[in-house]
């Protein structure tokens, strides 16, 4: 599990270093004004994969301290994918200004469940539901709108592959990051969730993300 924690942090930390190095000139499918925003995701969740990398390994690290960041990190590192799909699908239109905060309303119920709730397995599982699985779908739809609306002509072949590609993959990502969650006596999380996931593929969840991570 060490082995991967780490590896899946990595990629996203890659990955957003990446983006916020790229290239402004020449972007075929209009995304670099705002991509910065799935650049800061891979930033935030790539370190939030070491704190459970550092959680897990204990000792000399503060087990306690981290947990803390951790929870903290996990609904943030999510809030920028809503904004990117926002600005992506509703570019300069009356709808984009109210949906604009659309990311705030699922931080507060993310608060609230640390409010109403004792430790950090509630309002985890919220924020995964509430801001991992709609920020990758809304990445995945945002990345196929701008696909369609790039002229295909210019757009060469790696790019039209890459941008099909990973929209799949955040799609694929949502999945297990949003929906497969730890193991709780309500509904969808005592069907859906680690052990069972592990039961059925014979490999844990975070190998599967650690994968889409790299992809």
């Amino acid at each position: 599990m060490q082995t991967i924690f780490f590896f899946y942090g990595l990629a996203f930390l890659v990955m957003g270093v990446t983006i916020f190095s790229m290239p402004k000139k020449n972007d075929l499918l209009r995304l670099s004004g705002d991509l910065w925003l799935v650049g800061l995701f891979g930033v935030l969740h790539g370190v939030n994969e070491w704190l459970d990398l550092f959680i897990l390994r204990g000792a000399p690290f503060n087990v306690e301290v981290l947990r803390v960041i951790g929870a903290l990190l996990l609904p943030l590192s999510f809030a920028p994918l809503i904004q990117f799909g926002v600005k992506i699908l509703f570019p300069k239109t009356r709808s984009y200004r109210s949906l604009r905060y659309l990311w705030m309303i699922p931080l507060m119920g993310w608060a609230v469940a640390c409010f109403l709730t004792h430790g950090f397995l509630i309002p985890g599982i919220v924020a995964r539901y509430s801001l991992a699985f709609p920020g990758a779908l809304l990445t995945a739809v945002a990345l196929l709108q701008a696909y369609g609306h790039a002229d295909k002509k210019k757009l060469p072949m790696e790019v039209s592959a890459g941008a099909i590609c990973a929209a799949v993959i955040f799609f694929c990502y949502g999945v297990l990051s949003g929906l497969v969650v730890p193991s709780a006596d309500f509904f969808p999380a005592f069907l859906i969730n680690y052990p069972h996931f592990l039961q059925l593929t014979g490999a844990p969840v975070q190998l599967f993300r650690m994968i889409c991570a790299m992809l």
